[in-house]
């Protein structure tokens, strides 16, 4: 997996959505890593949203975590991408692990888009995605 600062651009999914995607905890071994007071209602929601996420591009192979002393202690594959103001955030499912494992803390802006997130796959989710510059990430799934 790559590393992102939080809040940077993401150009993991193409320089085409690069604009519109900033990460939020990309993290890996020898970065710095945002910890302060835990969040449990943040951690519920992502939870929730992990579940049916959508996903415009999908990834190939399990992402292990890099920061644990054991290799594939925890892993995924799936990124969550929650509306924001004219942009959308996007993180790794692996961001609950982080929070959970790590202490990582995301950033207080992220939290807020997140417990104000619709549901993954509802009409509401997917006009938000819309609204919020989304479409370059919609061009690439095919229904």
């Amino acid at each position: 997996m790559a590393w992102y600062a939080d809040e940077s651009p993401c150009d993991y999914f193409g320089d085409d959505a690069a604009p519109i995607l900033r990460a939020i905890g990309w993290l890996e071994r020898g970065q710095p890593i945002l910890s302060g007071e835990s969040n449990q209602e943040v951690y519920e929601q992502l939870k929730r949203l992990a579940v049916d996420c959508w996903q415009p591009r999908m990834c190939v192979g399990l992402h292990p975590c890099n920061l644990c002393q054991h290799e594939a202690e925890s892993s995924g594959s799936k990124n969550l991408f929650i509306p924001a103001d004219g942009f959308l955030y996007v993180c790794p499912e692996l961001i609950m692990h982080y929070m959970n494992a790590h202490g990582y803390t995301p950033p207080a802006e992220f939290r807020r888009c997140v417990l104000a997130c619709p549901p993954m796959n509802s009409m509401v989710y997917r006009k938000s995605i819309l609204a919020n510059g989304g479409r370059v990430l919609m061009r690439a799934v095919k229904s």
